[in-house]
């Protein structure tokens, strides 16, 4: 008597997927092995923001006020929802606290993207993740850096804690 083998057509393709997008992932989201936490000094970071400026943490930021940085893309749900709240807090505080948009999303979307949500504050895209590679940070991730280059809040979305701590670095 043999035995056929037999093998379940959806959980091969569903295994596959998830291991295509896990795949996928370490491409589009490089981490580092270790990331960086509250307490530590920031990384140097350069970038461009979408209306071409150039911007270097330690030649134009360090130093000079307190650094808000959320990472966001286009096509997050939670995103959508928390750029608004991020943009109301530039507002009030964009004079004393450099506010920052690190977008790990696709390029040619982010400007509709910008006007659609009315955001002010500077926008940079992450050109190979590097900064959020640098950071340890994710989509999400935001964090706040004292004038002196410690980072002194980190947390995923947009959270009341945030606030308290941005209220006390914009004093």
């Amino acid at each position: 008597m043999t035995r056929k083998l037999c093998f379940n057509k959806e959980r091969i393709h569903v295994g596959l997927v998830i291991k295509g997008i896990l795949l996928l992932s370490l491409f589009l989201f490089p981490m580092r092995v270790y990331a960086l936490g509250v307490g530590e000094r920031s990384p140097d970071f350069r970038a461009v923001t979408i209306k071409g400026e150039q911007i270097s943490y330690d030649r134009d930021l360090k130093g000079k006020k307190p650094v808000y940085l959320v990472f966001w893309t286009t096509w997050c749900p939670y995103c959508k929802v928390e750029l608004p709240q991020i943009e109301e807090l530039y507002k009030k505080y964009g004079d004393r606290v450099e506010f920052i948009g690190v977008s790990l999303g696709i390029k040619n979307k982010i400007g509709r993207f910008v006007r659609e949500k009315k955001l002010s504050f500077p926008i940079v895209y992450d050109e190979g993740n590097k900064i959020a590679g640098a950071f340890g940070a994710q989509i999400q991730t935001n964090l706040l850096i004292d004038k002196r280059g410690v980072i002194v809040y980190k947390g995923k979305g947009f959270e009341e804690d945030i606030v308290k701590r941005l209220k006390k670095l914009a004093e």
